[in-house]
């Protein structure tokens, strides 16, 4: 195989820092310009066309662009490449069968193939970290399907996965945000148990999730750390800290326009507020959940890991004497398409 100029590996190794940092779109442009001039000059590295493909992807999908994602994976997976990029497109296949389109048996499916993949990845640090994403997405497949048990053991292992990486490959940024994520989701799996006597193991979980997450500054990991902290104030019943954790999450989301976060996030604050009898404040979240919902930025795996949180808002809504249109029915009458 015909080596890469020095130039464009220098933009590759970029891409692949943005990646980890979560600005996707930004290393999908880096990556599409490397393979074409790849193409351009003849060469036939089908890992770096691949890698373009996956990454392609996951633009789609932070866009909610789910079907367009799905037809980049299968793309990246039709160019034969070697087993890491194959491996990495049927666990992105996997996260859209479980957010897009809540098909789990399909995404345990992809998480199969994923696996046999991954096990003949040749070199050791990548085929860990490969493995480790297997293991989280296969616990957010659990987490979906409320099999709380299952997903904190897959959570575990890539937990130790990222562990045993660590020890033998400091400071690997790729491996560091993959260690991050494990922490993050473990740490909601513990939420999603209902047991009080989780919360604090909980919080500091996701203290350590969030410190990776700001190392690498990976917006959408703090993000999602922030909000989860969030979640655990309200169990505290600590609701001016919620809102505080909840306003560093909505002002990162504002600065990268995901609009899928925007509207969960809205729901938390709805119910923060509504605990306060802040009901102004309430008011214009619950709106801007209901049109969130109503405009599809947000998809049934969505709904329903919110249904609880919802039916909370809902009792808080109907003790306050709340009117506000179709908000109410915004997530029962929800037909994703």
């Amino acid at each position: 195989m015909s080596e890469i100029p020095k130039n464009l590996e220098l933009i590759l190794e970029k891409a692949r820092e943005l990646e980890v940092k979560g600005e996707h779109f930004k290393a999908y442009n880096r990556l599409f310009f490397v393979s074409i001039e790849l193409k351009r000059e003849g060469y036939k590295h089908l890992d770096v066309l691949a890698e373009a493909l996956n990454q392609g992807g996951i633009v789609k999908r932070m866009q909610g662009q789910y079907d367009e994602a799905l037809e980049y994976y299968k793309k990246a997976i039709k160019l034969n490449p070697g087993n890491e990029q194959k491996s990495l497109a049927e666990i992105n296949m996997a996260d859209i069968y479980r957010v897009g389109k809540s098909d789990f048996d399909e995404a345990h499916a992809c998480l199969k193939n994923a696996h046999l993949l991954a096990k003949k990845i040749p070199n050791e640090k990548n085929r860990g970290i490969v493995h480790a994403k297997l293991e989280d997405q296969k616990g957010l497949v659990f987490l979906a399907q409320e099999k709380y048990k299952n997903a904190i053991k897959s959570y575990q292992d890539a937990i130790e996965i990222c562990d045993y990486l660590t020890e033998k490959y400091p400071d690997d940024k790729e491996n560091e945000n993959r260690f991050g994520q494990a922490l993050h989701h473990i740490g909601v799996a513990y939420l999603r148990l209902k047991d009080p006597k989780k919360a604090n193991e909980a919080y500091g979980l996701q203290i350590r999730a969030r410190d990776f997450f700001e190392s690498l500054g990976d917006k959408q990991g703090i993000v999602n750390s922030e909000s989860a902290l969030g979640e655990i104030s309200m169990i505290k019943k600590e609701p001016d800290d919620a809102i505080k954790h909840y306003e560093k999450a909505m002002n990162l989301l504002k600065e990268t326009g995901y609009e899928r976060g925007k509207t969960a996030m809205a729901l938390n604050f709805a119910e923060a507020y509504l605990t306060k009898g802040n009901l102004d404040e309430a008011k214009g979240y619950l709106e801007e959940f209901r049109n969130g919902v109503n405009n599809k930025t947000v998809t049934e795996h969505d709904i329903k890991l919110m249904q609880n949180r919802f039916f909370k808002v809902i009792e808080l809504y109907d003790s306050h004497n709340l009117n506000i249109d179709e908000f109410k029915q915004c997530t029962l009458n929800y037909n994703h398409t």
